[in-house]
């Protein structure tokens, strides 16, 4: 697996961080979850010139309402062992 940093917003990081304690769940291993999900239930990203620059449109997957992701014990460790 491959990994990568980003920046985040202060705002963004601050919600993931409260969500991350409060769901026992890994901070990194949300992210990845995160991420997943989009490709995985279909979501796209599409781009186009701008003026300013380019602009980037994002489809979040709408198919449908929620998704629920289930984390296995194991991939849980694997992330907090690292």
């Amino acid at each position: 697996m491959t990994s990568i940093n980003i920046n985040l917003s202060d705002k963004t990081l601050k919600y993931l961080q409260d969500f991350s304690k409060e769901s026992n769940i890994d901070l990194e291993k949300l992210c990845e979850v995160i991420l997943d999900t989009f490709v995985d239930f279909g979501g796209r990203l599409f781009t186009g010139d701008w003026r300013e620059g380019i602009r980037l449109v994002i489809d979040w997957p709408s198919k449908l309402h929620f998704a629920i992701v289930k984390i296995r014990k194991e991939e849980m460790q694997k992330t907090r062992e690292v």
